[in-house]
């Protein structure tokens, strides 16, 4: 090999109950597969896993060059526009930890094979890229589009269209961004766009860009900041496991009204933007409904909600008084989905958040219009 590079070894498709290398994973799926690389580059020892799936798709590849640790993680979509195109979405999530940190605890990451990145804060994310790929299939066009995070600048791009495997003449055509770390809007003076226009209307522009599982946290503390619930300790979980359901039932997400949290079930897959919005809010109003279910009770039934009382006391307005005492009763008189699924749906907490997640699903999908007709080959759920 030239340029400075000396192959050392490679191993490819060996067996994953065989593999005793050392590289660390982040990825809970159990590959089928791996594949090892090491090189000299310049006269540094460089070194690639590859960990596969059953059908030979990469599920994460590990990087080391000595200094540090690179990791990347792999999950893919498929989606249909229209009924010609075909969309394969492919989210790359890329994470640096320096090799100090792996010695330092390498207690905490010695099972390299069954290592979670859920139970492990010390690596960095560094980008999020997700690739589209849309084949017409009636014409064989193949259209390649891509969302990227880095640091705190977003961009969508479209590429110039393949036809008959050659490369259509044209520039492609992109938005960018940067935005503000605390509210994840656009600063005005950093928007670039070259071929579409930017949606100035889209308050969630900054959330299409990002792959679906990381959106959960992000959209829900935005709905607790605009019901004002900031200040009021409510957390967000994104590692909930949902025991116990009745054969049939499925939870996606619960507001625990015990210790003020918003718990998504980290086994069910959000594969719409839109229904995330709409579930992520709908808890939030549940947040908001056992805040003042506290303050018109004086104390609610929970520490949490016992605790807001203490800290806001009871309520002022007369009228939201009276919409806290129809939250308090629901709450009491409350039927759970596991007893008579259709008098849940008529709780009268249930009936509020259901509009209220409708009224923000709406609104994410009336915004998101213009971008979606700007970059049509990215498949709407994605955006």
């Amino acid at each position: 090999m030239g340029n400075g590079c000396t192959l050392v070894s490679k191993t490819l498709g060996q067996n994953f109950a065989k593999y005793t290398g050392k590289a660390p994973r982040l990825s809970s799926k159990i590959p089928h597969t791996v594949d090892n690389v090491v090189a000299h580059i310049n006269g540094i020892r460089k070194e690639i896993t590859t960990f596969r799936d059953s059908k030979g798709n990469i599920i994460e590849r590990s990087f080391f060059n000595g200094k540090k640790y690179k990791n990347r993680l792999y999950e893919r979509y498929y989606n249909t526009i229209g009924d010609d195109e075909f969309v394969t979405s492919t989210a790359i999530k890329e994470y640096t930890l320096p090799k100090n940190m792996l010695e330092k605890y390498y207690f905490i990451l010695k099972d390299f094979k069954a290592q979670n990145i859920a139970s492990n804060t010390l690596w960095n994310q560094i980008q999020v890229t997700i690739n589209h790929s849309s084949e017409n299939l009636r014409s064989g066009e193949t259209i390649l589009s891509q969302t990227k995070i880095k640091d705190d600048k977003h961009t969508i791009t479209e590429f110039p269209h393949i036809i008959k495997n050659k490369l259509e003449k044209g520039t492609k055509k992109f938005i960018e961004f940067v935005v503000n770390k605390r509210t994840l809007q656009p600063k005005a003076e950093t928007i670039i766009s070259e071929g579409a226009k930017f949606p100035k209307n889209d308050s969630y522009i900054a959330y299409r860009t990002m792959e679906t599982a990381d959106m959960r946290k992000p959209i829900t503390e935005r709905f607790i900041t605009e019901r004002k619930l900031q200040d009021t300790d409510i957390h967000v979980n994104t590692e909930y496991e949902a025991e116990g359901l009745p054969k049939g039932q499925r939870l996606l997400a619960i507001f625990s009204a015990e210790d003020g949290i918003v718990n998504f079930n980290k086994k069910y897959k959000f594969l719409s933007k839109s229904k995330l919005v709409r579930i992520s809010r709908h808890e939030v109003e549940h947040a908001w409904q056992y805040y003042l279910d506290a303050r018109y009770t004086k104390g609610g039934y929970s520490i949490w909600q016992f605790e807001r009382y203490l800290i806001d006391g009871e309520i002022k307005s007369p009228l939201l008084k009276q919409e806290a005492k129809r939250y308090s009763d629901s709450i009491r008189n409350y039927v759970k989905y596991t007893e008579d699924f259709a008098k849940y749906k008529q709780n009268y907490i249930e009936v509020k958040a259901d509009e209220a997640g409708e009224k923000a699903f709406q609104a994410y999908e009336s915004q998101g219009e213009q971008v979606r007709k700007e970059f049509p080959h990215i498949p709407k759920e994605l955006l």
